[in-house]
């Protein structure tokens, strides 16, 4: 059998039962091939991916010993995280030692924080605050902030957020919209000017308004906006924009200028010429050069919601809130993208789902732009080929 066959086979096996882990580690203690063994450990960690707690199988105390002394650093690694899953304290303890480890490898030391905060370590949340000093590993610990509780969380990464790139303020705020607390810090800093309106976008605004705290909505409301419906108005406003989109004024657009528009609004959730996003659907064949088209999608994203890219809103039972689409399921998690992460929920841990009929597009995305914006960004999207910045 060769080892990406076995590999997905585990995955589908273990996703459906993990009771077969015993016989899966009987298997790796009779085989010495590093490629081998490191594509089953593979299939058995995607395989049990989003679940917790899980007993170790018969025979991984020995295993774990042996694969700890292979001569593939792959085998080594995929071995902890496993470890980890099994709730190995040796594993624990080894990676947040390659974590505090400042001298070590920088891709080990984020491949062992990914780990620790996908597995939510416990007692992590005072080391991510000092890794948010820490430019290499910022990004990382922001997000891994978002999975715990800690009552500094908020003073730390709004201390940091004015000096954020755009990309980690972006990580900042889909955080800092995850729990109560830490969205009425979030929205006490928009009223004080630390955080700028344009910095909380739609689905940070949804991901708010999910948590149900009159007091956080009403912040929301009063500095921010509201999550409006659809323009009842749309064929009127399809109609103004027409008035100037029209094909001489069109010829004028400062196409470069468009695809940095695209970029900074569109690119997060949406690839075009194979760059960007894909939690939206990938707009390189669609319809882009149908001026209809761009406006009735533009100005009415809920008018038709595909079922693989509606709103998903999960309350999970440590009362944080994530928002995204739903990319994978089985019976033991869910797998969950937002324009910030991926996560992998196990369904254990989720306390309400709820499906919404709306798109993660803001409906008032052209109102933010000025007129030869909204030129100069529909120009774009018409072009056949990619503008060169």
């Amino acid at each position: 059998m060769k080892p990406p066959l076995a590999h997905l086979l585990l995955v589908a096996t273990l996703a459906a039962a993990p009771s077969g882990l015993d016989s899966i580690v009987e298997l790796l203690q009779q085989i010495d091939e590093p490629a081998f063994q490191a594509d089953l450990l593979k299939g058995m960690r995607e395989g049990l991916a989003g679940q917790k707690d899980v007993p170790p199988p018969k025979g991984w105390a020995q295993l774990a010993k042996q694969l700890a002394q292979s001569p593939s650093k792959k085998v080594r690694e995929e071995a902890t995280t496993l470890g980890l899953i099994f709730g190995d304290p040796t594993a624990l303890e080894s990676l947040k030692n390659t974590l505090a480890y400042k001298s070590a490898n920088i891709t080990e030391r984020r491949k062992a924080l990914q780990v620790l905060v996908a597995r939510q370590a416990s007692g992590l949340a005072p080391v991510l605050h000092q890794l948010l000093h820490e430019d290499p590993l910022r990004a990382e610990a922001i997000r891994g902030l978002a999975a715990y509780d800690h009552p500094e969380t908020p003073a730390r990464i709004l201390a940091i957020h004015p000096d954020l790139p755009a990309a980690e303020k972006t990580l900042a705020i889909a955080t800092l919209a995850s729990r109560k607390p830490y969205a009425r810090a979030l929205l006490k800093a928009l009223a004080d000017g630390i955080v700028q309106r344009k910095e909380i976008d739609v689905p940070a605004g949804r991901q708010i308004e999910a948590l149900n705290d009159p007091q956080a909505t009403a912040a929301l409301q009063k500095h921010w906006g509201v999550l409006q419906p659809p323009h009842k108005d749309k064929e009127k406003r399809i109609t103004q924009y027409k008035a100037f989109l029209t094909p001489r004024n069109l010829a004028k657009a400062d196409l470069r200028n468009g695809r940095r528009l695209y970029a900074r609004s569109c690119a997060a959730c949406h690839k075009l010429f194979g760059i960007g996003g894909e939690i939206g659907p990938d707009i390189t064949g669609s319809d882009r050069r149908n001026l209809d088209y761009v406006l009735d999608n533009v100005l009415d994203p809920n008018g038709a919601v595909s079922k693989d890219y509606q709103l998903h809103t999960l309350v999970l039972k440590d009362g944080r809130v994530v928002t995204g689409m739903v990319a994978a399921e089985n019976k033991r998690s869910l797998t969950v993208k937002s324009t910030a992460e991926t996560l992998v929920l196990s369904k254990q841990d989720i306390e309400e789902h709820t499906i919404l009929p709306v798109s993660m597009m803001p409906p008032g995305l052209f109102d933010a732009l000025k007129e030869n914006e909204v030129r100069d960004l529909v120009a774009y999207l018409a072009t056949d080929q990619q503008v060169e910045l």
